[in-house]
């Protein structure tokens, strides 16, 4: 949805500054530390705990005023209205016409892909409620779901599209944690007076880049496919055998390249010296960062 590239080029100062205060937060945040809880105490956090103590934190951090009250109305409304400034009226009708954004919150063990079994899914609810949001203004299209480490954008299209940021991992990366302060940034979902934000411009911006990105990936594969194939082949073979193994190691290579970058597979030399393809890339260039 979101290229990093793209993201990279709009990152400025603030968002730099404000990662730097998300991770003095949870650094110096005791009772509910991710990194020094348990799996067990972290799997017992309550939605209400993930709110306080992962969710609000980081929101507030943002830069959002943030209300939750809506008790006037039977209708189903998100976790959060996010706004930029004090409400002048609590009610929901006002918050749903004041917000700049919207946020539903899961417990820190919910997977954000399945629910906890008894509702609907997390991300066919977030969509839902942003088609609902869309109907006070047609141009407020962004929400956000987060189960406090997990967080993802969503637009009002589609629930299979997202882009998601871990923010245990973010935190170990300044270049990443700012990227995650732009894309969750207020003045990222505020509607400008083009009736557009800057969400969507940077939408617009990796959908063009993705375009000139994807023809030249398509005739750069298709020499290397070849080259690929070439060594394989022996002397007299026919071509599709040498296809069928070359193809096999590169699905191969693709679904390590895959496990290592989801940290599935270990990407140092294990104990029995076995090398991760990133390692192995790191060796063949010492100037590539593993």
């Amino acid at each position: 949805m979101l290229a990093a590239h793209v993201l990279t080029q709009h990152v400025t100062e603030r968002h730099c500054r404000t990662a730097a205060e998300i991770k003095k937060y949870f650094a110096t945040t005791k009772k509910h530390n991710p990194y020094k809880l348990s799996q067990r105490a972290l799997k017992e956090l309550s939605e209400a705990d993930t709110e306080e103590y992962y969710v609000k934190p980081v929101l507030k951090l943002l830069g959002y005023v943030l209300r939750k009250d809506h008790k006037d109305t039977n209708k189903r409304y998100p976790d959060f209205w996010l706004l930029t400034e004090e409400p002048a009226e609590v009610s929901a009708s006002y918050l749903q016409r004041a917000n700049v954004g919207i946020l539903e919150a899961k417990a820190y063990s919910v997977d954000l892909d399945i629910g906890d079994g008894r509702k609907e899914l997390p991300s066919m609810q977030i969509v839902e409620y942003i088609k609902q949001n869309v109907g006070s203004n047609p141009h407020k299209r962004w929400g956000i779901l987060t189960n406090g480490y997990k967080w993802r954008l969503y637009s009002a299209g589609s629930s299979e599209q997202f882009i998601e940021f871990d923010l245990d991992l973010a935190l170990e990366s300044e270049d990443e944690l700012a990227r995650f302060c732009l894309v969750f940034a207020p003045e990222s979902f505020v509607i400008r007076e083009s009736r557009s934000s800057l969400l969507d411009r940077l939408r617009e911006e990796s959908l063009s880049s993705w375009t000139q990105f994807s023809s030249l990936i398509e005739v750069r594969a298709n020499a290397i496919l070849l080259e690929l194939v070439s060594g394989f082949s022996e002397e007299g073979e026919k071509l599709d055998n040498a296809k069928h193994r070359a193809y096999d190691t590169l699905y191969k290579m693709l679904f390590a390249l895959y496990a290592e970058s989801k940290r599935l597979l270990p990407i140092d030399v294990s104990e029995c010296g076995i090398k991760s393809l990133r390692q192995l890339l790191v060796d063949l260039n010492p100037k590539t960062s593993a």
